[in-house]
């Protein structure tokens, strides 16, 4: 009995990680959408969108900084 419960235990946590980790890359890839910014669905395509976008040079980098200079400028 008391393996059985920890075993539900576990599957449980597993779970809630499992919809958090969900609920953590949808709301990076919108908020990356939000400058324009999109790709590959899926955790690997967020660590690499993520990856992208924080290396100065890149395409990705400028769609980032673009908007966020263009704001504080405006003050």
């Amino acid at each position: 009995m008391p393996e059985q419960q920890s075993r539900l235990v576990l599957q449980r946590t597993r779970r809630l990680f499992i919809r958090q980790q969900i609920a953590i890359i949808n709301s990076i890839r919108a908020h990356l959408g939000e400058f324009g910014i999109g790709g590959p669905v899926g955790r690997h395509g967020v660590e690499k969108l993520i990856a992208d976008s924080m290396t100065p040079g890149s395409p990705k980098w400028h769609a980032r900084a673009s908007p966020l200079s263009e704001s504080s400028r405006g003050s």
